[in-house]
């Protein structure tokens, strides 16, 4: 990272380390407020955008951002994932607007439909929407895979 990272965020180094070692905790919105775990969150945006931004000059990229979930205890945890997943697309998405050699892809069960992302989507026709397996394809499936 130390090689890669550019130079206006340097000072940021030292947190972004301890984000890829496991050593800070990422921001979690149903948890109380707390401005570190904010900040943590904001730089390592960004620092992915510049990335990316610099990355764009020698090829073309596809940027895939993927939310899964499975079944959960805690439907407003997962809520809270939701608002984090689509704030991050958000500031993606600016990116991949403005950028021709990157194109972005968006992998969810539901799409918020209020995002720019997917706003931009819609007005491109590039929105699929699909539909899950029905009871016999599920059978079908499932024994194909054993």
């Amino acid at each position: 990272l130390e090689k890669v990272l550019p130079p206006v965020f340097a000072n940021s180094l030292p947190m972004l380390t301890e984000l890829l070692n496991g050593q800070a905790i990422p921001p979690q919105l149903h948890q109380p407020v707390d401005s570190n775990n904010n900040e943590i969150f904001e730089t390592a945006v960004k620092v992915v955008i510049s990335l990316l931004s610099v990355l764009k000059k020698r090829t073309s990229v596809l940027v895939i951002l993927q939310f899964e979930h499975g079944t959960s205890l805690f439907p407003s945890t997962m809520r809270e994932d939701q608002k984090i997943f689509w704030k991050m697309t958000t500031d993606l998405a600016t990116l991949v607007h403005k950028e021709k050699n990157i194109a972005g892809l968006i992998l969810c069960r539901e799409a918020d439909r209020t995002n720019i992302a997917v706003k931009q989507a819609i007005e491109t026709n590039s929105l699929l929407n699909l539909k899950g397996l029905n009871e016999e394809n599920i059978l079908e499936y499932m024994s194909n895979y054993l």
